[in-house]
Parts: structure tokens; C-alpha cells; sequence
């Protein structure tokens, strides 16, 4: 660890460094890592049964005959009432099952699916308020009265403490504390971050990522193992998903060296980090999550919030400031993923969703993050490249070589830390986190993010900037999304025609082939010479602006970033899977949303405690579809159980198990309804928190 940073503890957590400190009440209490697949639905289906509803009537699809007279009066028990079955060939054999102890459990899953809908309903689809699910059971309850019934729960706590007793599919919020331990400055007014301990909260990757793995959603989505892909016609290599990209291919090389890994299952680990904003009326608050996915587009779940260390405008640029907020990211990134050290070395045996035991070996696969970020991934000084070692005054050098660790290393061996800084744009005193992890270069897993380097940064904050400041004339909108741009770049280039000089209709030309092309599903290498052909054209057009006076310079570290496309194809396969998109749509479920059901009062507790349950509701869930407990509606399942079809009030219609209600035109209850809506939404990619 760093020296400027020192950690507290309450309680040991394997760190010599850094300790878990539990906060206890924030967060549910801790499950057993491994269950027993029957024991989880046997306990289920007891607190299914365990209502406050008055036990079902049990009924059997046979008829147990009564005992003749003599059996009344003979000392051998009866034998019940048999159910043959033949089978074999030419039916030459049979078995008699008992009619009484059948093993039918039609009456509980009917149970099942109406606890089960009515808590997946409430906390994902409909995400209601606690004082919104009283009103509900409320109202429930008095149309139950008249049955002698009740709701399946009291009220929202007694439904919030039935989804935390939910034993899969929550892995478990824990915390450490950071402080600086360094020299402090010797003036009057210590700046406050100096004495400040700085909260991290986390869920331990490792078990995340296993329980991705074994979502039986992802079965038929998952590459197990690198491979290359080729055309039958052209004999081409083609690039799409992330385990077609050499990189993947190279590690898994490199991790076949060694004879114990062989036949096992690479499983790269694809982070992302972000700030985000909620509520800006009320105190500017943000957040800064950390994501983790394996390779999968759906299968993206949050496992941290990074601190924000502030500080006064007095302080804010201060060198021992910008050195700790570096440090504290670093540092917080090694706690957090340290147990995924072990197995990247020696594989483990992890369970799969179909069904499948396989030995595993991890990797730090590529990081997704805007250039701010990339920045302070990578330490370098602002306004130069992560990937390559070209000047921060003339990035498109065409001879720059590629950064890498061992250049990083050989550096600092030859302790040049004054010309670090000056000539490489290395902050020579930070480490990046990747240097405690093997086979982690962090220079060569800086992912491409189409959304701020392309979209946001160099057709909006750039072309469309320097046309409005050439035509002197723009809206000037401050508040831009990336669906807005995406529009606005679908008519930008008939827009401008006929009022913009030919070299600008063809830098936005060029510059919008290249846009399309990288966004292919599919690219092949074809593709990517014409990707670079477009590149070409865009360079040699844009120089338009210099010439008008628009723009001093080109050297845009987000403009670029263009150049490393190529590269970043054949390394990580088709950009789309990689973009920062993917992590600002996750904000939704995994910030705002949980944020606006707060109290707003020391919110994060409770936006850890409302993942948590939606976490394990919709494993819950998944885990009953994957039984077939779930197929159908309540209304529907109740009827066919009961073998009385379901009809509205004072029709004598029969209506067919399934079919809408208002196909009689009578009202009825909105369960069906309701119950049909719920079944209709998916919410697998939570299942795997």
C-alpha cells in the first residue's frame, strides 16, 4: 500500500493493509456460501405454506377406494387403491404407483407462483414504496375478508424480511476505510480530506462472477473458449464478440504454459467505473460505482462504490490532493479484487448454469472508462494518450510506440522520475492497480468507448462545435445525451449542405463512415481496412479547419483515441461490446432508481439493502422459471389445480385456462392482468449480483 494511505478496521478481512470494517445494520446479514438446491426449495415452499392462510384442502388426481368389509376387520393393513403403469418393451412390464402418496404438488406451486409474483411485482416491475405496498395488502386484504382469507403478507416488512431470508443470489455488502497517513500540511487550516476516513463498499467479484456463471439465462450466450472466426467464401477473419479478439486468444496462450491449467475455462473480468450525478438540487450528490462483467453484454453487475475524496477550491489543485485521489482509486481497486489473485494462478472448480462443473482460470480483461478515467487508470498526465507514448502536442505522430508495464518499469529502475513527467507523462509516484495482478497490463486493457470518444466527444464537442463557431451561429445546448447526438449525426451532413464549404462535407463524410463502421455487429478485416481508409480521408479533410482559423490544434486526446480503433478490434473484438453505454444505462437500476426510494438521509445504506433484494428476488425468480414453477399465470395455475376454470360473476361462459377475462366483457379482479405483466418482464442480468 501506498505510504500516504493508511486503513481501520473492526474486524480482520485477510489485509495487512486494508480490513473490512463491518457496518452492520446497512446491510442484511451474511448467508452461507454454498446451498443445497432441494433444502433452498423445500424451505420455499415451507414458507409458501406457512401463511397466514388457512391450509389448502388436498386433493389427488385419483380416487383412493374404500377397503371392502373384510379388510375392515383384518389385522393386515388395507392396500390402497394402485395406479399401474406399463412399460418395456412390448408393455411386458408394469409398476403399481399408490394413488394416496403420489408425490403431487400441484397445490404449492400455484402458492408458490402467487408469493412469488406478488414480491417480483412490488420490488422490480412495479418498484413501489413502502407506504404504496400497505395500500395494496390493505386492499387485498378486504377483498379476503368475505373468504376468511388473508394476503400472503402482513405488510412491506413482512415482505422485505421474506426476500432477505431468501438464501441465493445476494452477495453480501462489505467495507474498509482509507485515510491519509501521510505528511500533513504545516499550516493552520489542515484541509479537511487529510483527516477524513473515506468509506469504500463492496461485494466480493469473485462470488459475483461465479454466480454469473451459474445463470442458467447465460447457457446459451457464453463462449467458453477463444477462437477465430472465418468466412467460408473469403477465408477472412471476422471479429464480433469479445472471445473472438486476439487478446483473449494470447492469454489463454500464456495461461497454457503452465500443465495445470489445461482443459480449463479462461473467464476474463471486464471492469467499468463512472461518476454519476442523482440529484443536483439537493447537494450535488454522486456516486462513483464499479461494474463487473465476463464477457457478456447482459451480464453487468455492481460490485462497489468508490469514494470521492473533496476538497475547497484552496486545495483542489494541489499535488497532494490529485496524488491521493489516484492513490485511493488504486488502492481501493486492489482491495476490492484481491480474491481473484489465487485463482488466477490455479484454477477452481466453479458450477455453471448448464448444470456442469468446470475448472476456471480468472483475468483481468479491459477496463471500461472515459478519458478522465483512463487518465487516472493509467497515471498519466492529462492530455496525453493512454495507449501510445505520442506528445501531448502532437498525439497523431505516426511513430509513437505503444505504452506498456515493462516500458513503465525499465523508467522508474532507472529513476528518472524528473523527466517522467515531462517527456512520457507519467505520474511517476502512483502505481497502477493492474501492477498487483498477473498478466494485467493496464495500458493494453484501456477498452474503446464509442460513446464519449466518438459521439460525445468528436462529433459534439468538436465538428458540430467548430461549424457552429465557422457559421457563427448554434443553439449552444448545454444538456446533450448520447440518443441526442446519435439523432442529431442521422441529419447533420444534409443539414449543413450548402452552407459549409466541400472539405467540411467531406470531413463529416468521412467522419460518419468511420462511425458506422465501427459499429458493425460484425467486422471483418475488410471492415477494417475500410475503417482505416475512412480514418485517412477524415485526417486529410479536417485540416479544412485549421485553415479557417476555427481550431489552434488537432492534437485531442478523444480524436486521437480514432487511431487506436483498428488495434482495439483485433485485440477485443466489435467496439459495441465494450461502451461505456452499457455502464450509464446500469446507473438507472443500480443508483438513481434505488436513490429515489430512499429517504435521502445517509442514502447509501439503503441503496446497498434495495440491491441487495432486488438481487435476490430475481435470482429467485430465475431459479423458478428454470423449474418450471412460473409458467403461467396466478389466476391460471389456481384454476387448473382446482380443475374449475375461472369465470367472471354471473356468467355461466366457461372460460379456457389462460384466456383473458375481458374476452367475456364482465369485470373481474386485475390479478390475471397484473400477473400476465409480471410474467412478461425479465430481469435476468440482476440475477447475478
Amino acid at each position: 500500500m501506498h505510504p500516504i494511505l493508511s486503513s481501520a478496521n473492526s474486524k480482520g478481512a485477510g489485509s495487512q493493509d486494508m480490513d473490512i470494517d463491518d457496518h452492520g445494520s446497512n446491510v442484511p446479514p451474511a448467508q452461507e456460501e454454498d446451498h443445497d438446491t432441494n433444502a433452498v426449495l423445500m424451505l420455499l415452499i415451507k414458507d409458501a405454506l406457512c401463511l397466514s392462510s388457512p391450509p389448502p384442502t388436498w386433493q389427488f388426481d385419483g380416487d383412493i377406494g374404500a377397503p371392502s368389509e373384510d379388510a375392515c376387520h383384518s389385522s393386515v393393513p388395507p392396500a390402497p387403491e394402485v395406479d399401474a403403469k406399463f412399460y418395456g418393451m412390448g408393455k411386458n412390464l408394469y409398476c403399481n404407483y399408490h394413488t394416496g402418496l403420489n408425490a403431487h404438488l400441484t397445490l404449492m406451486k400455484p402458492q408458490l407462483n402467487h408469493v412469488m409474483q406478488m414480491a417480483f411485482f412490488t420490488t422490480c416491475c412495479a418498484q413501489m414504496s413502502a407506504p404504496n405496498i400497505n395500500t395494496l395488502l390493505d386492499l387485498w386484504a378486504v377483498s379476503l375478508l368475505k373468504h376468511g382469507n388473508m394476503p400472503p403478507f402482513a405488510d412491506h416488512k413482512d415482505l422485505y424480511k421474506t426476500i432477505d431470508n431468501i438464501p441465493i443470489g445476494g452477495v453480501n455488502w462489505q467495507s474498509f476505510k482509507i485515510q491519509y497517513s501521510g505528511e500533513k500540511l504545516d499550516i493552520p487550516d489542515v484541509p479537511s480530506w487529510m483527516n477524513q476516513q473515506f468509506n469504500i463498499w463492496y461485494r466480493d467479484p469473485r462470488e459475483v462472477a461465479r454466480n454469473i456463471l451459474a445463470n442458467p439465462d447465460y447457457v446459451n450466450d457464453f463462449d467458453y473458449c477463444p477462437f477465430c472466426e472465418y468466412s467460408v467464401s473469403k477465408d477472412e477473419h471476422c471479429y464480433q464478440d469479445f472471445m473472438s479478439g486476439d487478446w483473449a486468444w494470447q492469454q489463454a496462450d500464456i495461461i497454457a504454459t503452465d500443465p495445470d491449467t489445461l482443459g480449463a475455462t479462461f473467464v476474463p473480468i471486464i471492469l467499468g467505473s463512472d461518476k454519476t450525478t442523482v440529484s443536483v438540487s439537493t447537494g450535488n450528490n454522486e456516486y462513483y460505482p464499479l461494474y463487473l462483467s465476463i464477457a457478456h453484454r447482459d451480464a453487468l453487475c455492481l460490485v462497489g462504490f468508490l469514494a470521492i475524496p473533496k476538497t475547497t477550491n484552496e486545495h483542489k489543485e494541489t499535488k497532494e490532493f490529485h496524488d491521493f485521489r489516484r492513490q485511493i482509486f488504486h488502492s481501493s481497486l486492489v482491495k476490492i479484487l484481491e480474491t481473484f489473485k489465487n485463482p488466477m494462478l490455479m484454477p477452481e472448480i466453479a458450477h455453471f448454469g448448464d448444470g456442469h462443473y468446470r475448472h476456471i482460470v480468472y483475468g483481468l480483461g479491459p477496463y471500461i472508462a472515459n478519458y478522465e478515467e483512463q487518465v487516472l487508470l493509467t497515471s498519466i498526465v492529462r492530455n496525453w494518450c493512454p495507449r501510445c507514448l505520442a506528445p501531448h502536442g502532437k498525439l497523431d505522430d505516426e511513430d509513437a510506440l505503444c505504452r506498456c508495464e515493462a516500458h513503465r518499469e525499465a523508467l522508474f529502475e532507472e529513476d528518472m522520475s524528473d523527466v517522467l513527467r515531462r517527456d512520457f507523462g507519467i505520474v511517476g509516484s502512483i502505481v497502477p492497480f493492474t501492477n498487483d495482478f498477473p498478466r494485467a497490463d493496464i495500458h493494453q486493457l484501456i477498452a474503446p468507448d464509442i460513446l464519449h470518444q466518438i459521439i460525445k466527444g468528436c462529433f459534439k464537442d468538436h465538428l458540430a462545435t467548430w461549424v457552429e463557431k465557422y457559421l457563427h451561429h448554434g443553439r449552444g445546448f448545454k444538456q446533450w445525451t448520447g440518443d441526442d447526438s446519435k439523432a442529431l449525426m442521422k441529419i447533420y451532413l444534409p443539414a449543413i449542405e450548402g452552407h459549409v464549404l466541400t472539405d467540411v462535407i467531406h470531413t463529416f463524410r468521412a467522419f460518419l463512415e468511420f462511425c458506422y463502421l465501427i459499429r458493425r455487429n460484425v467486422i471483418t478485416e475488410d471492415t477494417i481496412s475500410q475503417i482505416e481508409d475512412a480514418l485517412h480521408c477524415f485526417h486529410h479533410y479536417r485540416s479544412i479547419f485549421l485553415q479557417l482559423g476555427v481550431v489552434p490544434t488537432f492534437s485531442l486526446p478523444r480524436q486521437h483515441s480514432m487511431k487506436h480503433y483498428p488495434d482495439l478490434i483485433h485485440l477485443f473484438g466489435v467496439p459495441n461490446g465494450l461502451c461505456l453505454s452499457m455502464t450509464e444505462n446500469k446507473h438507472i437500476k443500480a443508483v438513481k432508481q434505488p436513490w429515489r426510494r430512499s429517504n435521502r438521509y445517509n442514502a447509501l445504506g439503503q441503496m446497498l439493502v434495495t440491491n441487495q433484494r432486488l438481487n435476490k428476488i430475481a435470482a429467485l425468480h430465475v431459479d423458478f422459471m428454470k423449474r418450471s414453477m412460473l409458467n403461467g399465470t396466478c389466476l391460471s395455475n389456481a384454476s387448473a389445480c382446482t380443475n374449475m376454470p375461472w369465470t367472471a360473476k354471473g356468467d355461466n361462459v366457461p372460460i379456457e385456462v389462460g384466456q383473458p377475462m375481458w374476452a367475456h366483457g364482465n369485470k373481474c379482479t386485475m390479478l390475471d392482468e397484473w400477473a400476465g405483466a409480471v410474467n412478461a418482464v425479465s430481469d435476468v442480468d440482476e440475477w447475478a449480483g
